[in-house]
């Protein structure tokens, strides 16, 4: 009896058919592709999800303190106005040297010594045997006079020579002195004839007083140079004449 019990049929557990299933669905999920991408995505979202949890927050800065002063309305103004200019002197000049025209010829430099040669004719007329123009001219510190002299016209030019020679013959006869300007037409008119100057109503200024002079003056045909020269001293001139003939005691400075 107790063999044949045991030779009876031997109990069985049912099988998990429901379980079995599972794991043959997971498995075959697991060999998908796109679940493992998709596992692998969340995987990733939950992490950053407790790194955002976890991560401390970074401080915020404080403000910083900006120091306010009170100011009164005039303080203000006077912090806002633009500088006022500052004044500069303006640098003294040295009087402007005037260029000289064309028509006028400097007065020029008179060389500082030469010897007369004079002769006395009858009727106190003096011939002068020596002349000094062209010397005069030819100095270096007259070439601006000498360089003037071409532009002027024929008669001008032969008055401007006949007043160098004039002043250095008044010059030399004067013991000494330096006469500093000559009008050949100051009291009469003057005539030109050929290369011949006459002047009868002359007159030259020495030491701020007119006297009167005549003389006739003839140049050279280089229009350079004075090859003949006779004058006659006179007395002064009254001063109340002065004013209408046009003469001054001295020259007008240009500041």
């Amino acid at each position: 009896m107790v063999a044949d019990r045991m030779r009876g049929p031997i109990p069985t557990r049912r099988p998990d058919v429901l379980g079995t299933l599972h794991v043959v669905v997971f498995a075959r999920q697991m060999r998908s592709l796109p679940f493992l991408v998709s596992i692998c995505i969340h995987a990733a979202v939950l992490a950053a999800l407790l790194l955002l949890v976890t991560s401390e927050k970074l401080p915020v800065p404080r403000p910083r303190a900006v120091d306010v002063d009170i100011i009164t309305e005039q303080q203000f103004r006077s912090a806002t106005l633009p500088p006022a200019p500052i004044a500069i002197p303006t640098p003294r000049m040295p009087p402007a040297v005037l260029s000289t025209p064309a028509e006028t010829v400097p007065a020029p430099a008179m060389p500082p010594t030469l010897e007369p040669v004079l002769t006395t004719e009858n009727g106190g007329m003096t011939t002068a045997t020596q002349f000094f123009t062209s010397r005069i001219l030819d100095d270096p510190k007259n070439r601006q006079v000498k360089q003037t002299l071409p532009r002027l016209g024929p008669e001008e030019r032969i008055i401007q020579l006949c007043n160098i020679e004039g002043l250095e013959q008044l010059r030399l006869v004067s013991a000494g002195k330096v006469p500093d300007s000559l009008d050949p037409s100051a009291m009469a008119d003057t005539t030109i004839t050929g290369d011949t100057l006459d002047a009868p109503g002359g007159a030259y200024r020495l030491h701020k007083k007119w006297y009167s002079v005549s003389f006739t003056c003839k140049v050279g045909l280089d229009r350079q140079s004075v090859i003949d020269f006779k004058f006659k001293l006179g007395a002064a001139i009254p001063h109340n004449q002065w004013d209408s003939h046009n003469l001054i005691d001295d020259d007008i400075e240009l500041d």
